[in-house]
């Protein structure tokens, strides 16, 4: 959910706004919103983050202990910055030298120990050498004509040789040219060794000076600061000829009482308005759905005024992940892998949010009957690792008639109609909210037109696709519930939906003019929802291709146990080398599938608009760096 917001002027007099400032900055609750400042002020941004992340490349020499200085670093975070600003210029110029002579020692090694001095005295005599390299059978098939050449070495098919010339440039041949040192290898070697220890002492440097983290942190804090501060200075408006300043900020709503007694201890003028379309989003979410609002993110955070949506997608996208992967052997990995990065600060985040998708696919591989790409149960004729799975694997294959039945493409659809449907319900509270109650009538009767349709085409076992009172998803009996509807309740719903539909689809449009506009959204509405259905079916794909990919590899593997000749070591590596890959293409397609899902068809109907900023309150830190 979105936490509500409250709008904020204070009043101060110009001759304590940097009393003020430093207050306000202290409380940590105000948001300001620096986005709309002029370039000379974003530069102030710019500055810290540099900063920030020339100390982040720095940390990395922290545990080296041989032969470091002993320097007097400055307090002052300008001069600081400028010092490491300087050195970490000089460093990573000592790297390119280092790189280029190491480059340059490569050419000067294909010569060994030639004099350059003779090869200069030769060409003051109007001979000039140039080293060829290239392949040994070519060189012996080519034609070199009036150009003489003298082979030197030989390295199994390549081979070096000089070419004898009286011109300065070299002669067109097809094969590498090398250019000849300007230098002995002896005098390229002493200043690699050179630039190496300059290298050295700069990093042993760098190790020192990161070893002063208590320095450093209260550098980079008194910058980020003062850069808070002076930016908020700016967003500042002056009245009553400059004698008071205005400042325009946003809080959470529950913290209201925090700031009326910081402005009453202070005695700060203020008021306190509600929150604009444009306040600031923050989103607050229990475990685990707060997990999910990385996800909300990625695409972008919602408008203040629109509901987040992070509690709506986050159930199906866990589900979709797992029907997509589908595979309990997988799934048993993702918790491992998930339970390991638990343990590690930075990542666990990521841990609890994989241990929950690692669980949804242990949970679809066993109601898909799926372990390691072979049968978890033994259903049928198809025999499983254990038997009499009908009660477990719910949504596995089954065959009747000679014909296979998929009960997860059933699912996958199913769960797409009720994405689609939530979407809407969400939509119609959206627009409730932004625009009025009349606004929210075009989504919840074309939902009532579709549960219409549904109904209808189940009476009447529409073109025999399979909507018919006998349809069944799993254990759960879809065809009866909808036919349980009666038929001509359906009839009367759908005609009252059409003309809600035909009415009121937008009613800021003339009532006279919107029935015909209303006619083609709703043809629009109709093809879009077909195509939006229709993609659910990706995820039945992705299980039953992931499965098909998984028990190849593991008929390939126990083809080669049988061999006489390494067959147990082949068909291990077969296993672990194929459900490898099998693993990483399938957990591919179950992030990008569900995020397409999310992105697209539940955001389409949601109407999604998006483009919140997020919640960042003026607030005093003390060590930045370890906020990574």
């Amino acid at each position: 959910m979105i936490a509500a917001m409250r709008q904020i002027v204070f009043f101060v007099p110009e001759k304590e706004k940097k009393l003020f400032l430093r207050k306000l900055q202290s409380l940590g609750i105000v948001d300001v919103d620096w986005q709309s400042l002029p370039t000379r002020n974003q530069t102030l941004l710019q500055k810290q983050e540099e900063l920030l992340a020339l100390w982040k490349k720095i940390r990395k020499f922290r545990n080296q202990k041989q032969n470091l200085p002993r320097i007097k670093l400055v307090a002052s975070f300008l001069l600081l910055h400028e010092f490491l600003s300087k050195e970490w210029d000089t460093y990573e110029k000592l790297l390119k030298a280092l790189s280029e002579l190491q480059e340059e020692r490569k050419e000067a090694a294909l010569w060994k120990n030639t004099d350059p001095e003779k090869y200069f005295s030769l060409a003051r005599h109007g001979l000039y050498l140039f080293l060829y390299s290239g392949s040994y059978r070519f060189f012996k098939k080519y034609r070199f004509d009036k150009i003489k050449t003298l082979l030197i070495r030989r390295e199994k098919d390549h081979v070096y040789f000089l070419v004898f010339s009286e011109e300065k440039n070299p002669p067109k041949i097809p094969f590498v040219l090398h250019r000849f040192p300007s230098r002995s290898l002896a005098e390229i070697e002493n200043d690699i060794v050179f630039l190496e220890e300059k290298i050295k002492e700069k990093e042993a440097l760098f190790a020192y000076v990161s070893q002063q983290e208590e320095l450093l942190a209260r550098s980079l804090a008194a910058l980020h600061n003062q850069t808070q501060r002076e930016l908020t200075l700016a967003k500042m408006q002056h009245v009553l000829e400059n004698r008071v300043i205005i400042l325009r900020g946003y809080f959470p709503k529950e913290k209201e009482q925090s700031i009326r007694e910081f402005c009453a201890q202070n005695e700060f003028a203020y008021a306190i308005l509600p929150a604009s379309k444009d306040a600031p989003v923050l989103l607050k979410n229990p475990p685990p759905l707060g997990l999910f609002e990385n996800i909300t993110r990625l695409f972008s955070l919602p408008s203040y005024q629109e509901v987040d949506p992070t509690p709506f997608f986050a159930p199906f996208f866990t589900v979709f992940f797992g029907l997509a992967l589908a595979d309990a052997g997988y799934g048993l990995l993702l918790i491992i892998a998930s339970l390991v990065l638990l343990r590690h600060k930075d990542w666990k985040t990521i841990g609890k949010l994989g241990f929950i998708l690692g669980s949804a696919t242990l949970v679809a591989g066993i109601l898909l009957n799926s372990f390691f790409g072979k049968n978890l149960f033994t259903l049928g004729s198809q025999a499983g690792i254990f038997p009499h799975g009908e009660k477990i694997a719910l949504f596995a294959a089954y065959t009747v008639q000679g014909k296979t039945v998929y009960p997860a493409l059933s699912l996958a659809l199913l769960l797409g109609v009720l994405q689609i449907s939530v979407a809407l319900f969400l939509q119609a509270f959206n627009e409730a909210h932004r625009k009025g109650l009349a606004f929210s009538i075009r989504p919840i009767s074309f939902f009532i037109i579709l549960l219409s349709l549904f109904v209808l085409a189940t009476h009447s076992r529409f073109l025999s696709l399979g909507l018919d009172p006998e349809l069944t998803v799993g254990p759960w009996r879809v065809g009866y519930w909808l036919s349980s509807i009666p038929a001509d309740l359906a009839y009367f719903l759908f005609g009252v939906a059409l003309l809600a539909f035909l009415f009121f689809h937008n009613p800021s449009q003339s009532i006279l003019k919107r029935p015909l506009a209303a006619l083609w959204e709703l043809y629009q509405l109709a093809t879009g929802f077909l195509g939006d259905f229709l993609s659910y079916i990706r995820l039945f794909a992705l299980a039953l291709s992931g499965g098909l990919l998984g028990n190849a590899f593991n008929q390939i593997a126990f083809m080669l146990q049988e061999s006489p000749v390494w067959g147990v070591s082949l068909s291990v590596l077969v296993l672990v080398v194929g459900h490898a890959l099998n693993f990483a293409l399938s957990l591919l397609g179950a992030v990008v599938h569900p995020l397409r899902l999310t992105f697209v068809e539940f955001y389409k109907n949601l109407g999604f608009h998006g483009g919140g900023r997020a919640y960042e309150p003026f607030r005093r830190i003390s060590y930045p760096i370890t906020q990574e």
